[in-house]
């Protein structure tokens, strides 16, 4: 339970945002591969929505942080759900500089920021 809080706090740069989008996108499709050779199996039906919970989860959190580390809430992302809406803050939000100081969700990310330390929200 800790890990799912540490996932949607704290703050998360461009570059690692970026990053963090593309693994989403590579591990949708894996998803959407491996439950495409499971449908109608014992397994498909403890596996699917749990994993597809999990695969929006990270999807959200990145989101999220992102929102956090420009100094919004994180409500923001709800905008996400709009069409073509949600490509104008995708943009925004990969393309626009982060707070440079400290703000009410927490310090700057250190350039030396590992990717899946920032992923799964340890720094």
């Amino acid at each position: 339970m800790e890990i799912i809080k540490r996932l949607f706090k704290g703050r998360i740069d461009r570059k690692n945002y970026a990053l963090g989008i593309l693994f989403y996108v590579l591990m949708a499709f894996l998803f959407a591969f491996v439950t495409a050779f499971l449908i109608d199996t014992f397994v498909y039906q403890f596996l699917y929505y749990p994993l597809l919970v999990a695969v929006f989860a990270l999807g959200f959190s990145l989101h999220i942080r992102r929102f956090h580390d420009r100094g919004d809430s994180g409500w923001g992302v709800l905008f996400m759900l709009i069409p073509i809406v949600n490509i104008i803050f995708f943009l925004i939000l990969l393309f626009e500089k982060g707070d440079e100081k400290e703000n009410e969700f927490g310090t700057p990310i250190p350039k030396d920021a590992k990717f899946f330390d920032m992923l799964l929200g340890k720094k």
